[in-house]
């Protein structure tokens, strides 16, 4: 009777025990399961990792050129600001890079039928202006100029206008009143 009891005991942890073995085995076959699957996702993230590494590679590559161009347009701006500055100055000119008179800007078209654009009648500020790289910089600059030759236009135009203007002043002879 003792051998029956001590042999249903060792036959339920028998049992217990492939209970517990079923479960870990479950746990061992989902387990290699995620692993055949990282293994089949790895290679292609790799490959996902390269490309975009060797794209970020050629993006930073074009925005380092453009800071090169964005850098040097600043320092022509800072030039041709240090030579129209004239705070304090008055408008004379001097030599060796100082202060210029204020350039005239000139309006430009070309042949008939062709683009209009302006320039400023100073070769040095010229000289700068034409050592712009990036072409927004450059429109923007021509924006302005071409609006500072039609505001200069408009302002001559007044002028003529305003010298042209003869008053009419009325000459009253009135007698005096009697008293």
């Amino acid at each position: 009777k003792k051998q029956c009891s001590l042999m249903e005991v060792v036959r339920e942890d028998i049992s217990s025990a492939n209970s517990w073995a079923a479960q870990w085995r479950s746990k061992v076959l989902g387990s290699q399961t995620e692993i055949n699957s990282c293994e089949v996702k790895l290679p292609k993230l790799k490959f996902q990792l390269s490309e975009s590494i060797r794209e970020c590679t050629t993006r930073l590559g074009y925005l380092r050129r453009d800071l090169q161009v964005v850098m040097n347009d600043v320092a022509v701006m800072e030039s041709v600001l240090n030579l129209t500055d004239c705070s304090g100055q008055g408008s004379s000119t001097t030599t060796g890079g100082g202060f210029l008179q204020t350039p005239n800007v000139c309006h430009c078209t070309r042949g008939k039928h062709g683009a209009s654009f302006a320039t400023l009648g100073h070769p040095k500020i010229h000289k700068q202006l034409s050592s712009l790289k990036s072409q927004h910089v450059q429109r923007l600059v021509q924006e302005g100029l071409l609006e500072l030759s039609t505001e200069e236009a408009a302002e001559d135009s007044e002028a003529k206008k305003q010298r042209n203007i003869t008053a009419n002043i009325t000459v009253f002879k009135n007698p005096p009143l009697p008293q």
